[in-house]
């Protein structure tokens, strides 16, 4: 189905009309998130609060009011994040699609499996979730392997000070640059290695 939206295909130069309204009228817009006022008003508002924070840069530089966040989350969001937790897993249907890439994309098509970088702080939680987690990520990086494509493990926690995440899901501004500038290092690697072509290179084909 997200193949096939009007939008994306829009993006790719399949011109449609409905591809055309989604990405240049507003009144699409305006009429989408009328409904969403209308449908469901707390998810609303919830979006409305986030888009406060955000900055054409990404998320906010200054996330928290209250400089203890810096140092521990409260610990309504650390139940949250427990919650989460024990039943995280891959399921079949991701599964499926992992397996169906090489058949969804264009023939010689290159593809770089990329781990999202995670907070510390998910290291605490149980080690319940460390085990599903740990599992979920070796058979991602079976099938990519499988299929003869790289596959990216995220950078040491470390790396990205507390300071650098809005929340334990998302990085701040600051943590943003931080990774971009491992990520373009890791992937001119992998360019360098021959594990995957030069995208500034154009295919003769």
């Amino acid at each position: 189905q997200l193949v096939k939206h009007p939008w994306l295909l829009h993006q790719q130069d399949q011109w449609t009309l409905d591809g055309w309204l989604l990405t240049h009228s507003r009144l699409v817009g305006y009429f989408l998130r009328l409904r969403l006022w209308l449908e469901k008003p707390k998810m609303h508002q919830r979006m409305s609060d986030w888009e406060k924070l955000m900055t054409p840069q990404g998320w906010t530089e200054t996330p928290f009011s209250d400089p203890r966040w810096l140092v521990k989350w409260p610990p309504r969001i650390m139940q949250q994040l427990a919650k989460q937790a024990s039943r995280y897993r891959l399921g079949r249907h991701n599964v499926a699609v992992l397996e169906q890439l090489p058949e969804a994309t264009p023939k010689g098509t290159s593809y770089l499996f990329i781990e999202m970088p995670y907070h510390a702080d998910y290291l605490q939680l149980t080690a319940e979730w460390e085990t599903n987690y740990l599992e979920a990520i070796s058979l991602i990086e079976r099938k990519a392997l499988d299929q003869g494509q790289p596959f990216l493990r995220a950078p040491n926690p470390d790396l990205i000070p507390r300071s650098g995440w809005l929340n334990p899901n998302h990085l701040a501004a600051s943590g943003g640059r931080i990774y971009s500038r491992w990520l373009g290092h890791a992937v001119a690697a992998q360019v360098l290695s021959g594990r995957i072509p030069d995208p500034t290179m154009r295919n003769p084909d």
